[in-house]
């Protein structure tokens, strides 16, 4: 799971979100991760290829107030495969206010 990400709003808009998320990207898929996750704004992480993922395919670990939200990215040739159980996360996430 790929989140959240945030950037100190003076240096906003200057690439490190960027490199945040490529960097992310490129560690996952290096320690062999099929999948990339995230739950944040469609509109910025769909620039790197994430879409849309539906909780039929992949439940979130905890139930998501904005489930448009949710957002899957292959990180092989292969398409996410639908899972049955619900996923872990690391406590740090286990927060209600956070999903």
């Amino acid at each position: 799971m790929l989140a959240p990400v945030a950037v100190a709003t003076d240096h906003q808009k200057s690439g490190v979100g960027k490199a945040l998320i490529r960097h992310g990207l490129n560690e996952l898929a290096n320690r062999g991760a099929l999948v990339a996750v995230t739950y944040g704004d469609p509109s910025y992480y769909e620039k790197f290829g994430f879409k849309p993922l539906s909780e039929n395919v992949l439940k979130a670990p905890m139930d998501l107030s904005m489930p448009h939200g949710w957002l899957g990215l292959s990180l092989t040739e292969e398409p996410i495969q639908t899972r049955a159980e619900r996923p872990a996360c690391v406590d740090a996430f286990l927060d209600p206010a956070y999903w």
